[in-house]
């Protein structure tokens, strides 16, 4: 146990103040994480055409992080206070305590990561794969002495994946269950003779295909856009998860350990210098020197693509936005800067009744003079867009949500 990790759970331990959301453990899983989708699957190269399935995909991969990461810290923190209240004294509760982390952060993080860069890559590579024609994927087990029987019973059968209306075989792309060392080819040619879903689920057995399923694999990546299922969430099984998971929602900047932007020091933030003077007409004009097909596409820090259509510059540029106090014109030239540099992300996610959700990110970025802000919304079937952008007059107001990035 670092002495860092001592020092919070004697924390944890002396002031039940303490006993609530550690930013410090979010931020350790999910930068991991987030790694682990980089490392798989690099922004760099990413399609630059509105909607494409790839950006559209890894964006929702990057989400999932956001939330696997807060369910995980969330549930970290419910068994470190049933531990404070099982406790005789600091000494059993640190014992105990060290356990847990050891668990979480150390063995499953490192599972979790290599399961979430082995899912990334072959996911990438899939949509690479039907973009370039191929026609066939096999499946290569590693074949040695710690290769699992079902990965060996897979071994060299070959899907057919070239018809749009048989997408089934996505189910069976690896990784296959965790630790998973196999790999899928694809080709353009082959003459021997194919696999079916269902051949495959025989091969793979009842209890094999129970028992994946339930762990979270089994699934058509592309299709869910998911790099965690539901099934993996740390927040199955216990009480109310939903009432639990809705609060990511009411958080606030002070409970991920950031200070009000009035103590906040400005002599080192660069000034606003919004350009001022513009028309409406100077934005549409180097809107349509730069767009394509009515989209213009940005680059966020990530590397992740960001795009502005048309008709939401136009909605901006309505009168009451171009009045001095709004100069939304003015703020368009200054985008790139807010989304490629911001001082702060927060994520937020409103599940609908049916089940699917509507994704946002509030990006913030600090000057001297003010904030400035960049609204942007996605989903499984939207690319990530830019809704609204503006200066801030009450900052504060507008730092809620998940804290996924900040300087």
């Amino acid at each position: 146990m670092s002495d860092d990790e001592e020092a919070y759970l004697r924390k944890f331990y002396d002031d039940a103040g303490s006993r609530g959301w550690s930013y410090d453990h979010f931020q350790r899983n999910h930068a991991k994480l987030l790694g682990a989708v980089s490392e798989g699957w690099a922004a760099k190269g990413l399609s630059h055409e509105y909607g494409s399935p790839d950006h559209l995909t890894r964006a929702n991969f990057a989400a999932d992080v956001h939330r696997f990461g807060y369910d995980k810290t969330v549930y970290q923190t419910l068994q470190l206070n049933q531990l404070v209240k099982d406790a005789k004294d600091f000494n059993a509760f640190k014992t105990e305590a060290g356990k847990l982390l050891a668990n979480l952060n150390v063995r499953q993080l490192q599972t979790q990561f290599n399961t979430a860069k082995a899912t990334a890559n072959a996911t990438a590579n899939v949509l690479r794969a039907v973009a370039g024609g191929a026609k066939f994927m096999r499946h290569k087990a590693t074949q040695d002495t710690h290769t699992r029987p079902v990965h060996n019973a897979l071994h060299n059968r070959v899907w057919r994946i070239d018809n749009p209306k048989d997408t089934e075989w996505r189910r069976f792309v690896v990784p296959l269950g965790f630790g998973c060392r196999c790999q899928d080819v694809f080709e353009d040619d082959f003459t021997g003779e194919v696999i079916t879903n269902e051949e495959a689920e025989q091969l793979i057995g009842p209890d094999e295909v129970a028992r994946l399923t339930r762990d979270g694999f089994l699934l058509d990546r592309v299709d869910k856009k998911m790099l965690f299922s539901q099934k993996q969430s740390y927040l199955n099984g216990l009480k109310d998860p939903e009432q639990i998971a809705y609060q990511m929602g009411k958080m606030q900047y002070a409970d991920q350990g950031q200070q009000p932007w009035a103590k906040i020091s400005k002599s080192a933030l660069p000034p606003m210098n919004t350009p001022t003077g513009l028309k409406a007409s100077d934005a549409l004009k180097d809107f349509d020197a730069t767009a394509t097909n009515g989209v213009k596409r940005y680059t966020d820090y990530t590397g992740q693509p960001l795009f502005l259509e048309k008709s939401e510059l136009e909605f901006h540029l309505q009168d009451k936005y171009t009045r001095a106090s709004e100069n939304r014109q003015g703020i368009y030239f200054q985008i790139e800067d807010i989304i490629s540099d911001p001082d702060e992300v927060y994520f937020f996610e409103f599940v609908k009744k049916n089940g699917d959700s509507d994704l946002s990110y509030t990006y913030l970025k600090f000057h001297s003079d003010g904030v400035l802000l960049a609204a942007i919304e996605f989903s499984k079937e939207q690319p990530q867009v830019i809704k609204s952008w503006y200066k801030v007059y009450e900052p504060d107001s507008r730092r809620k949500g998940l804290l996924i990035h900040k300087k």
